[in-house]
């Protein structure tokens, strides 16, 4: 059995080490994630609003797709989709696989001591990739059309 590797502890200043060192922490801040004990029992997270915006987008994309699925065809619209359109382009089960993916790379971001919504992004990225790939009914059909042995046949090496 594999152990799994510890995460390095994240880097926590004190309200002290703020008022001390105010453009280091803003400077930390808006590279990565940084967390503020104030004291004992409250503590404060700041990030770059960037970061946030990227963090709330996503959050929202996998809101509507848990809301879509197992909604009828005909209501799986672009537009019932808000912000992420994109997303009308998938099943149910593409769908359940987007919210249990973005889900973990979300969970991974907030709970992460790297700090860096760079996880995240590329999930996203790769996920549009894939609606758009999807969107375009040649490559759909080719990706995840029915596939019969006689569509393919063998060839011999050019002379």
């Amino acid at each position: 059995m594999a152990l799994a590797k510890p995460e390095p502890t994240p880097t926590v200043h004190s309200l002290e080490e703020l008022r001390s060192s105010t453009a280091n922490v803003v400077e930390e801040a808006r590279h990565r994630i940084v967390h503020l004990r104030v004291d004992d029992d409250d503590g404060l997270v700041l990030l770059a609003e960037e970061q946030y915006e990227e963090i709330v987008r996503w959050i929202r994309a996998v809101l509507v797709a848990s809301r879509a699925i197992g909604m009828p065809e005909a209501e799986r619209q672009p537009g019932a989709f808000g912000d992420s359109p994109w997303l009308a382009v998938f099943d149910d089960e593409d769908l359940t696989t987007f919210v249990e993916e973005m889900g973990k790379a979300i969970f991974d971001v907030l709970g992460s001591t790297a700090g860096t919504v760079d996880g995240l992004r590329t999930v996203g990225q790769e996920w549009r990739t894939t609606a758009t790939v999807l969107a375009d009914p040649v490559s759909r059909e080719v990706l995840l059309g029915r596939h019969d042995v006689d569509d393919f046949i063998e060839i011999s090496r050019p002379t």
